[in-house]
C-alpha cells in the first residue's frame, strides 16, 4: 500500500515538474516573440497606433488559442 502511494507520487510529481519547465520555457518563449511582434508592428502604429494595437492584439490572441488547443491535444493522449 504504502509502495503503490509512493509510486504514484513519484509519478505526479515529475509530471508536475515537467508541465511547469514546459510553462516556463513557453513564457520564454512567448516573451520573445512579444518584443519581435511589437517591433515589427511599430511601423504600423506610426500609420496609425490603434490600428497596430489591434493587429498586435489579435496575432497574440491567435497564437494563444493555438497553444491551448495543441496543449489540450497532447493532454489527451
Amino acid at each position: 500500500m504504502v509502495k503503490k502511494r509512493e509510486q504514484n507520487f513519484k509519478s505526479e510529481f515529475k509530471r508536475s515538474l515537467s508541465t511547469a519547465i514546459i510553462a516556463a520555457f513557453s513564457l520564454l518563449a512567448a516573451l520573445s516573440w512579444s518584443d519581435v511582434i511589437r517591433d515589427y508592428l511599430g511601423k504600423l502604429e506610426s500609420v496609425s497606433i490603434f490600428q497596430g494595437k489591434i493587429i498586435l492584439s489579435t496575432i497574440v490572441t491567435l497564437l494563444a488559442a493555438l497553444a491551448v488547443y495543441v496543449a489540450s491535444k497532447i493532454n489527451k493522449k
